[in-house]
C-alpha cells in the first residue's frame, strides 16, 4: 500500500499533523491551537471503547493522561488541558466553565523562547502560560506513542483501523475521474 492510500498517513500525518505544522509556520498560532485541540479530540475518539458510539470528555481525559502528559512538564493536569481545549475551540479564548468556577487555572499560550511554562501565583494564581511550540511537539510525540501502542494490540488495531477508514481525508481532483455531462459515475 502506498503512503497516499494509507489511512494513518493520510488522516493523521498529512491532514492533522501537517495542518498544525503549516499553521504554526505561518504564525497563525490561535488557529494552530484550535487544530491541535481538535486533533486531540479526534485521536481520543479513535481510541474510545469499541462499543461506544461517540466520544465524550472522559475519552479526551484518558487520551491526554495516557499519551500527552508524559511529554509535558509536570504540573499540568488533564483537566486543565481539557479546559484549555474548551476555551480555545469554543471561544478562541482562555476561559471555560471550569476556569470560571475556579476548579482549574486558565491556560494561555506563548510562542518561542526557552521557557516551557510560566506560572507565578504572586501575579495570578489562576493563570498558567504554556509554550505552544512545546505543546505541539509533545502532541506529535503523543501521536507516535498512541499509534505504536494502539497497533500493538490486534483487536484494538482493527477497531481503530475501521474508524480511520471512516474519517474525512483530502484528495486531489483529477478531471479524468469526472464523468462526462449527463452521465453518472459508478460506485
Amino acid at each position: 500500500m502506498s503512503l497516499e492510500k494509507d489511512p494513518i498517513f493520510k488522516t493523521i500525518y498529512r491532514d492533522l499533523k501537517r495542518g498544525i505544522e503549516l499553521t504554526m509556520e505561518q504564525g497563525h498560532h490561535v488557529s494552530a491551537a484550535i487544530l491541535l485541540f481538535s486533533s486531540i479530540d479526534i485521536l481520543a475518539n479513535l481510541d474510545r471503547p469499541e462499543g461506544k458510539v461517540e466520544g465524550e470528555s472522559g475519552d479526551f481525559f484518558r487520551w491526554v493522561e495516557r499519551y500527552l502528559l508524559r511529554f509535558l512538564p509536570a504540573g499540568i493536569p488533564g483537566e486543565e488541558v481539557y479546559s484549555a481545549r474548551c476555551a480555545v475551540v469554543h471561544t478562541a479564548g482562555s476561559e471555560s466553565r471550569r476556569t470560571r468556577d475556579g476548579s482549574v487555572r486558565k491556560v494561555a499560550f506563548m510562542v518561542g523562547g526557552n521557557l516551557a511554562i510560566a506560572y507565578n501565583p504572586q501575579i495570578d494564581r489562576a493563570l498558567i502560560v504554556i509554550n505552544l511550540d512545546l505543546l505541539v511537539k509533545a502532541f506529535f510525540s503523543a501521536i507516535d506513542t498512541f499509534l505504536v501502542d494502539a497497533f500493538a494490540d490486534p483487536k484494538r488495531a482493527a477497531v481503530i483501523g475501521r474508524r480511520l477508514g471512516q474519517m474525512l481525508t483530502s484528495m486531489s481532483y483529477k478531471p479524468e475521474q469526472t464523468p462526462p455531462a449527463g452521465r453518472t459515475a459508478r460506485t
